[in-house]
């Protein structure tokens, strides 16, 4: 997972994003099982916003499993 500073140049706001994201792994771990994933967002988000973060991610995922070859 990266957060650079352009992204978002706070520290705290950088911090949050890496809480969420790695939040949204811990409670669906077992869809992410045996797939190797680099998280870079593409723009900062703001507190209150946990539920469009973990539905756009959840998708990303799903795509990427359509994608993977029959093993993933």
């Amino acid at each position: 997972m990266t957060i650079g500073r352009r992204l978002a140049p706070k520290a705290v706001a950088r911090n949050y994003m890496k809480r969420v994201i790695r939040e949204i792994f811990r409670r669906h771990w077992t869809r992410f099982a045996g797939l190797d994933i680099v998280v870079q967002p593409r723009q900062s988000f703001r507190h209150g916003t946990y539920a469009i973060i973990e539905s756009e991610l959840l998708d990303v995922l799903e795509h990427a499993r359509k994608k993977c070859p029959i093993s993933c």
